[in-house]
């Protein structure tokens, strides 16, 4: 979505405008909950009251959730440091609910002081895990001290455990490599000084991205097939088998017997009778001979002592 002019990424009036347009193309059943993911960049104060309040609705059935980013200042580093010694870190979790190897979640509000000027509900969640080589460059002095990456979210969530609501956060990196995917391919290269030329270049962009991803296979898949973890990409066509079929016998050749059509039995030396009725087992031996059609006798009165039809 183009905005004119130069906008920041936490502008709270253009990412409540996007959101709201977003919302809109949803059914209408489907705006009563909904979850919004935000990053650090994106997050503001104004963006998580107007979340909260389901978008201006007063409606009870509207129950709109945050999951944004926190930023980690020396507030949040002394609520770390009282976690630290007290030994109040629980394991965390991943996507799938299984113990990922030392990380760790916390529930940091109680130790942030006065929060009542942001939403009710409003809870701040730690995480802390190994600092990895790659996040040495972006670590802050803290971190390098301390050896250890430590990230902070916001959500107003009111069910779930910490360990849930970390691994559903964290779900959001996912759209991470697809924003440097399209722009790579073009999105950030605007042709034109107009708004509709421009339209136009990112709708193309946008569908060319699409199309590859649904073409180019991704970690999640063997052999060319989907893995159970990429459910919502669209299957790629089944391939059609080369080579010579192979060689199949009399009884598989044959049609499977289908309703009001009898199987038959062809001589086979392996091959057992035809079944018949339940109370018989003998083979039915087959007449080769073929009788003359008969005419019907003709009709005689029966006598007058008769009590049966004489008809034949």
């Amino acid at each position: 979505m183009l905005h004119e002019g130069s906008v920041s990424a936490n502008d709270a009036a253009v990412n409540i405008d996007v959101l709201a347009r977003a919302v809109a193309q949803l059914p209408w059943w489907r705006r009563q909950k909904i979850l919004f993911r935000v990053d650090g960049a994106g997050f503001s104060h104004d963006l998580l009251d107007w979340i909260a309040s389901a978008g201006g609705r007063a409606s009870p059935t509207f129950r709109w959730e945050y999951s944004a980013g926190w930023a980690v200042a020396e507030r949040e580093q002394a609520a770390i440091e009282i976690v630290d010694r007290k030994d109040l870190w629980q394991p965390a979790t991943g996507e799938r609910g299984q113990a990922r190897e030392d990380a760790f979640v916390a529930d940091i509000t109680g130790l942030l002081g006065d929060l009542t000027a942001w939403p009710k509900g409003h809870r701040v969640i730690a995480r802390k895990e190994p600092l990895h080589p790659r996040y040495v460059k972006d670590a802050s002095a803290y971190e390098i001290t301390k050896q250890a990456r430590y990230q902070t979210f916001a959500t107003n969530s009111r069910r779930g455990q910490i360990a849930f609501l970390d691994a559903r956060h964290r779900k959001r990196a996912r759209v991470e490599p697809k924003i440097r995917d399209q722009k790579a391919s073009g999105m950030g290269l605007l042709p034109s000084r107009e708004m509709t030329v421009n339209a136009a270049w990112l709708t193309a962009t946008a569908i060319a991205c699409d199309l590859r991803l649904a073409s180019t296979p991704r970690p999640g898949r063997r052999g060319g097939q989907h893995h159970p973890q990429d459910p919502a990409l669209p299957h790629p066509p089944r391939p059609r088998p080369t080579g010579a079929r192979p060689a199949q016998n009399a009884a598989s050749s044959s049609p499977p017997p289908g309703p009001g059509r009898r199987r038959s039995c062809g001589p086979s030396p392996a091959s057992s009778p035809c079944p018949g009725p339940p109370d018989h087992h003998e083979p039915i031996p087959a007449s080769t001979e073929r009788r003359a059609p008969q005419s019907p006798a003709p009709w005689k009165p029966a006598s007058s002592g008769a009590t049966a039809d004489a008809r034949p």
